[in-house]
């Protein structure tokens, strides 16, 4: 399903990095570079353009509509509490755009 929060400039550019560096820390966690990237001022950056929600909304997809596991040992070994947030917001927008139909 679309994507429904509004997007900004650089929109998929950020989900493609953050979902790279993700992708990445999730199929090796303990290389230096990758965990470096996660913690990078650019990684944060892919969230704090006023579009965060549809950069999240955008990754969950990912994991779910796409069966991505790499991406989704990424964002679980960012923390429990993330990833139950990021999955109770994909999962209460998907109910919400079924219940239209």
């Amino acid at each position: 399903m679309k994507n429904p929060f509004p997007t900004y400039k650089g929109f998929g550019l950020r989900v493609a990095y953050a979902g790279k560096a993700l992708r990445n820390y999730g199929l090796n966690p303990q290389k230096t570079k990758v965990a470096q990237c996660i913690r990078s001022k650019s990684f944060e950056n892919c969230f704090e353009e006023f579009d965060g929600d549809a950069v999240v909304y955008a990754l969950m997809a990912k994991v779910y509509e796409q069966n991505d596991h790499f991406l989704k040992n990424g964002i679980m070994l960012l923390g429990d509490a993330l990833w139950e947030d990021w999955n109770r917001h994909y999962w209460d927008v998907k109910d919400r755009q079924l219940s239209f139909f």
